[in-house]
């Protein structure tokens, strides 16, 4: 899980979006 958390942290900050968890995970797949 912090493995995705931290990816999730990553492609927040390259997006600029807001999204949390799983949310951002199905976008970016």
């Amino acid at each position: 899980m912090a493995a995705l958390q931290a990816a999730d942290l990553a492609i927040l900050w390259l997006t600029g979006t807001n999204c949390f968890g799983a949310s951002c995970v199905i976008l970016f797949l």
